[in-house]
């Protein structure tokens, strides 16, 4: 396998250094126990996610005499911790449940999940579904035996299953790994975002993680890893991460290469990490959807993703569960994207070029007129009164702030127009009017709202 290149992200170490190679998937089921003279665990420290962090969430503890050690509650971002109160035999069952979910993962005491004293513990659908045989009873007491064959079955379950190469521990006891928080905000790791995609993928066809995993390995279905709905899930996941676009895209890259895809779920994130159903964004925006323009279409994604990105940080935390991750940056983009429509000369190096002084201009006056919205308001879902999906679907708030941004231009010019242009940025000097403060910029939005009625909110939409 090509060793991916390192980055800088929310993991200790890069994930470069969690992947198996082929040659050594066997060895890395076993778990290394160089050290027999293991220290006794005197505390324990995890975090548990489904599809996102399990916050305030009841744990619970027991050792393989079926002796509880300890309990507690996760934080807001789904990470536990606490003394345990005696001293565990062999090894750990954590169970953690809220509400209808309920996930364990058992884990042996020796050193991969053993550091100075501290027991290290994940709990997700993935350890869930490791576990050897009915979990029921294993509160009341398990074998050794049993928790190393949950280890060899989580390594299975990346190897076969998923079709991804990183080591199980990863998943199981990285005491760095962060869950992807409730309302999407803080340091969540990027082998997060494949849980979430997997929880995400076994809810299309709903079931939950474990019987989805254990029905494909029944039915002997190619790997996850080859399904171009997981490849979707897994973009929209990534966008949960809520990193900047250069970072993200190199975790894409890192996952794609451990998964041996040869760019298919790089070339996913690219397309679909915003409006991931073709049909809506076919409906909002045709041309995005045309794989004539697909380069223009990824173009504005990535020119609008980081101050889409800064939008979203910037949400006051009461709102913030409101809006879905990536809602900003759909915003950004399907409004910039309506300013224009590339035609049979977008992969020349002028058609290029003219775009990204274009995209130059527009984004940050979108950002400044999105920033003027309400973010209670950005949540109106684009989709028609009847909730279907096709061509009249609308997005009130794109609409607004396109219409916004066409007003900067005289009637009778169009952005379009500067794409013929011998001189783009002198034509920009002549023909478009930024707004000079961001008070400007709230009353063109007040002025648009006053004298169109047909754009309708569930809230009056400015702040």
């Amino acid at each position: 396998m090509t060793a991916a290149k390192r980055i800088g992200l929310v993991l200790a170490v890069p994930l470069t250094a969690l992947l198996v190679s082929c040659g050594d998937r066997q060895s890395s089921t076993e778990v290394e126990n160089e050290n027999p003279a293991l220290p006794g665990a005197r505390k324990i420290a995890g975090a548990a996610m489904d599809t996102t962090a399990l916050d305030s969430a009841r744990w619970t503890a027991w050792d393989s005499t079926g002796t509880q050690v300890g309990t507690g509650m996760t934080d807001s971002v789904g990470q536990f911790s606490g003394a345990l109160s005696n001293i565990p035999v062999g090894g750990l069952l954590v169970r953690v449940w809220k509400g209808a979910d309920t996930l364990c993962a058992l884990v042996p005491l020796d050193s991969a999940t053993l550091r100075t004293g501290t027991v290290a513990v994940l709990v997700h659908p993935l350890t869930q579904s490791a576990l050897p045989g009915d979990p029921s009873g294993y509160s009341t007491g398990f074998h050794l035996a049993q928790a190393y064959a949950a280890w060899r079955n989580g390594q299975a379950i990346l190897d076969d299953v998923l079709g991804v190469h990183f080591h199980w521990r990863s998943f199981a006891c990285d005491p760095n790994f962060r869950p992807i928080a409730p309302d999407f905000v803080g340091s969540a790791s990027a082998l997060s975002a494949l849980v979430r995609a997997v929880g995400l993928r076994a809810a299309r066809d709903g079931q939950d993680v474990p019987h989805w995993l254990a029905s494909r390995t029944a039915s002997q279905q190619p790997p996850v890893s080859d399904d171009s709905l997981f490849a979707i899930d897994l973009a929209t996941s990534l966008t949960a991460l809520f990193l900047p676009q250069a970072q993200t895209g190199s975790i894409a890259q890192e996952l794609d290469s451990a998964a041996d895809r040869n760019g298919a779920w790089v070339a996913a994130w690219n397309n679909w990490q915003i409006l991931p159903d073709p049909r809506i964004l076919g409906a909002l925006l045709p041309w995005a959807v045309d794989p004539s323009y697909q380069l223009v279409w990824n173009r504005v994604v990535q020119a609008t993703g980081d101050s889409a990105l800064a939008l979203e940080n910037a949400v006051p935390d009461a709102q913030r569960p409101l809006v879905p991750p990536g809602r900003a940056h759909a915003i950004l983009a399907v409004a910039i994207g309506s300013l224009f429509t590339p035609d049979s000369t977008s992969t020349q190096p002028d058609f290029q070029s003219t775009l990204d002084t274009l995209l130059a201009r527009t984004v940050p006056q979108g950002a400044e007129l999105l920033s003027q919205i309400r973010p209670d308001a950005w949540v109106t879902p684009p989709t028609d009164s009847s909730g279907a999906t096709n061509a009249s679907t609308t997005d009130p708030v794109a609409q607004l702030v396109a219409l916004a941004l066409k007003g900067q231009i005289p009637t009778s010019s169009a952005y379009q127009d500067v794409f013929a242009a011998a001189n783009p940025s002198q034509w920009f000097g002549s023909c478009w009017i930024p707004f000079p403060t961001p008070q400007a910029a709230h009353d063109t939005l007040s002025a648009l709202l006053s004298r169109t009625p047909s754009f309708t909110f569930s809230v009056s939409p400015l702040n």
